[in-house]
């Protein structure tokens, strides 16, 4: 199985006995040294590290991935404004939240305008 995709069940699986932080963090962690500091693998890194625990380690990656996206994105947003909430950040929190929810909108329109121009 792919690491990238493992690593992503690994930390958001909706059911929480099947999470393994830790597992993801390392599989996540093995990802970019092996093949990079790409976007989205430093968005699995940064997910894996919140779900261990690790907030201020997850705030720093989360970040970088968003300022190399160069874009909001969805999952970036949210997984920032739920470790801003952690570190008591509750300013930041909302505004990361609010951004996440900007995105998914953006996002499903855009989704919608293809859809609409396919026909």
């Amino acid at each position: 199985m792919n690491r990238y995709y493992l690593a992503l069940f690994l930390a958001g699986c909706p059911c929480q006995e099947l999470r393994d932080p830790g597992r993801a963090v390392q599989l996540a962690e093995d990802l970019v040294r092996d093949l990079g500091s790409g976007p989205d693998h430093l968005e699995c890194l940064g997910m894996a590290y919140y779900r261990a625990g690790n907030f201020a380690r997850a705030r720093a990656t989360l970040e970088k991935a968003r300022l190399l996206y160069e874009r909001d994105t969805p999952l970036t947003c949210l997984y920032l404004a739920m470790t801003h909430a952690r570190l008591k950040q509750a300013e930041q929190a909302h505004s990361w939240l609010r951004r996440g929810v900007t995105s998914m909108e953006r996002s499903r329109d855009d989704h919608l305008a293809v859809g609409v121009r396919a026909r």
